[in-house]
């Protein structure tokens, strides 16, 4: 009898172990990662228990089974039910749309907006937000987005990875060297691909100064720009490998202007000029320079943007000095293989000013450069340029006040807003 007994009471605490042991866990669908933080409420609705670091979480015995509530502030679809319960990160977007006699939809969502695009790492990679979280704040030129996603789409545009960032998002930057950027309101994250989709953040000093003034990359030597919005000039450089001491290719400034910004400093009193003089000994900035900032010359109607426009091709570099009117040829070397003046009734330095350049580009599959300018009525051109800085026409683009156009796979990407009254902007191509 008491064999027995003991017998009986063995079998319920082993029981009551395997009940306890009872486990559950919740993980990626994409990357089979576990998620923690996952709420898992009990169909009862009473009970439920939030995921650890491994995704893991205890199932009660009197359990009648469980959901998943929340993951967080990721937007999760429950694909699989179970001891293992598997998530897929869900973005709603309408279907592609092919019209005949209209450029293609390539990505448009009745929820998120198309902030910036990129090709990178081979895939269509995008900045998506909700549309009615456009933040825009009153001492701010750039804009900003909330509740911004990442987003790879495939070849049907189907999303195939996304991921949440948490702060609100400003656009990307593609460096010559593949890799690409995400700018937030404060920060600077660096998208990563191993060994899943991610974010790396870095400083955004480090990124002013190392990553974002470069624009261009052959045999191992660098060109990057000095380019600041205070100054009324800068220069293009070349960095070799192996070498401290860059090499100036091309200096870029509008003469007229650089004089009447320097001139500032004569008709500032003394107390103004002693404050600009002593900047130029703190900081080593010219006094002149800092007197332009001074009394904001960039807000005269006098006042003329340095521009320069600079096409990296498979073997040397373009600079178009739209300022100077002239164009040169570099080498991956640094040597200056030729230099001339733009001329002729359509070209770079000659388009009028109501018309802009949105862009210019190296189309690798033509052998090709290429420019994209608008005009004020909206009217955007997509242009061939050639060596000399003349522009041919090729194209006028379907739609108008399009953003950030771009060419890949012999077809014209860019942004379009097809409500107007809405600020809803999708994916085309033509």
């Amino acid at each position: 009898m008491k064999i027995r007994i003991s017998i009986m009471l063995v079998m319920f605490f082993l029981s009551l172990v395997s009940h306890a042991q009872q486990r559950g866990k919740v993980i990626s669908f994409n990357t089979k990662k576990p998620i923690s933080g996952a709420v898992v409420k009990w169909s009862n609705g009473k009970q439920f228990a939030v995921t650890d670091e491994q995704g893991e979480f205890d199932i009660p015995s009197s359990n009648n089974g469980y959901v998943v509530q929340s993951i967080g502030y990721y937007d999760y679809t429950t694909t699989k039910i179970g001891r293992l319960i598997e998530l897929t990160e869900q973005i709603y977007q309408m279907p592609v749309i092919s019209i005949t006699d209209k450029p293609d939809s390539v990505f448009g969502s009745v929820k998120y907006s198309v902030g910036d695009f990129v090709w990178w790492n081979g895939k269509l990679t995008m900045l998506l937000y909700e549309h009615e979280k456009l933040l825009k704040p009153a001492n701010e030129k750039r804009d900003l987005w909330e509740d911004a996603w990442i987003a790879q789409i495939d070849s049907f545009g189907k999303i195939v990875t996304s991921f949440h960032i948490n702060e609100p998002a400003e656009r990307f930057h593609l460096t010559p060297t593949g890799l690409c950027f995400v700018l937030t309101e404060n920060s600077v994250f660096q998208l990563q691909s191993e060994p899943f989709l991610h974010l790396d953040k870095l400083s955004y000093e480090s990124f002013r100064q190392e990553y974002e003034p470069i624009c261009g990359f052959l045999n191992s030597n660098i060109v990057f720009h000095t380019f600041t919005e205070e100054y009324p000039e800068f220069s293009y450089y070349m960095l070799k490998e192996d070498n401290d001491n860059p090499i100036e290719l091309e200096h870029v400034a509008d003469s007229l202007t650089m004089e009447l910004f320097k001139s500032e400093y004569k008709y500032m009193n003394g107390r103004a000029k002693r404050i600009a003089y002593q900047y130029e000994l703190d900081y080593g900035v010219p006094k002149e320079i800092v007197a332009g900032q001074m009394t904001q010359f960039k807000e005269s109607p006098y006042y003329q943007d340095p521009i320069a426009k600079i096409i990296q091709l498979e073997d040397h570099w373009s600079i178009f000095n739209v300022s100077q009117k002239t164009v040169i040829t570099v080498n991956a070397e640094g040597t200056v293989m030729n230099r001339l003046k733009m001329e002729g009734p359509r070209n770079l330095a000659s388009i009028p000013a109501k018309e802009k350049i949105l862009s210019t580009q190296f189309d690798s599959e033509k052998k090709e450069m290429i420019c994209f300018t608008q005009l004020r009525t909206g009217e955007s051109m997509l242009n061939l340029l050639k060596e000399d800085g003349t522009l041919e026409l090729k194209k006028n683009l379907y739609w108008q006040h399009i953003r950030n156009p771009q060419i890949k796979n012999g077809r014209v990407y860019y942004l379009y807003r097809p409500f107007e009254s809405r600020n809803n902007w999708y994916l085309y191509s033509e």
